[in-house]
């Protein structure tokens, strides 16, 4: 209100250099936060995609990994298909903290059963059909013809350096 009062001579005659020149800092501060804010956001743009990305592997991963996954690998119920637990001894953090230059594969294996070609008689293998032995099956239980995977174990074995 009041600049819309007297002309912008008289105005610049109310301020003084050392106020003028107090106001350019001010603006060179104010360009320089924009400048950093616009940085940033370029930086956030880079971060999301990446922790996207990083999120995105470690889905995969236990996905991967998981019970359904072998469910429909296998065709067996989810009943049928025993996960155990990963060993986390070592973990960088786990006691004492460091590396521990170990790791642990998952190892996958079948329990497969039924009947012999030759004689008919129930056969069971706990090696992925490698080798077969005969069994009897429980009173009331119905041994395939055709050879089935029964059940699926995945275990963790230590890796040897």
């Amino acid at each position: 209100m009041f600049y819309d009062l007297v002309s912008d001579d008289a105005y610049d005659d109310f301020i003084s250099e050392d106020t003028l020149e107090a106001l350019g800092k001010i603006e060179g501060a104010l360009d320089r936060i924009e400048t950093a804010i616009k940085e940033n956001n370029l930086l956030r743009q880079l971060a999301v995609p990446f922790i996207a990305i990083v999120i995105f592997y470690f889905f995969v991963t236990s996905a991967w990994h998981s019970k359904w996954r072998y469910v429909v690998q296998y065709q067996v119920g989810p009943g049928k298909v025993t996960i155990a637990k990963e060993p986390h001894d070592c973990d960088f953090i786990y006691a004492p903290i460091g590396a521990k230059f170990c790791e642990y594969n998952q190892t996958v294996s079948t329990v497969r059963w039924g009947r012999s070609q030759n004689s008919g008689a129930p056969i069971i293998s706990t090696d992925d059909g490698k080798t077969w032995l005969r069994f009897t099956p429980e009173p009331g239980v119905e041994v395939p013809n055709p050879s089935t995977i029964e059940e699926v174990n995945v275990e963790w074995e230590k890796k040897d350096d």
